[in-house]
């Protein structure tokens, strides 16, 4: 299985982007499981929180299997 972060903003500018693609390490994981470990409890000074609400950005996490890889 594998993820990435993705985000986007609308306020005085718009972007939008994302990681790479990476691998999750548990085998026995399901979507779920990469959902709650990568968007658990967020520990970010205050300042930092507000500035991103006020700014409009979103992020969110988007899980896939892994492709077939050729040998």
């Amino acid at each position: 299985m594998e993820y990435r972060i993705c985000w986007s903003a609308n306020s005085n500018i718009s972007f939008r982007g994302h990681t790479d693609w990476r691998d999750w390490d548990d085998d026995d994981g399901d979507p779920r499981a990469v959902l709650t470990e990568t968007q658990g409890q967020l520990n970010m000074p205050q300042g930092l929180e507000d500035m991103l609400e006020a700014a409009g950005i979103e992020w969110w996490v988007e899980v896939r299997e892994e492709p077939c890889r050729a040998a």
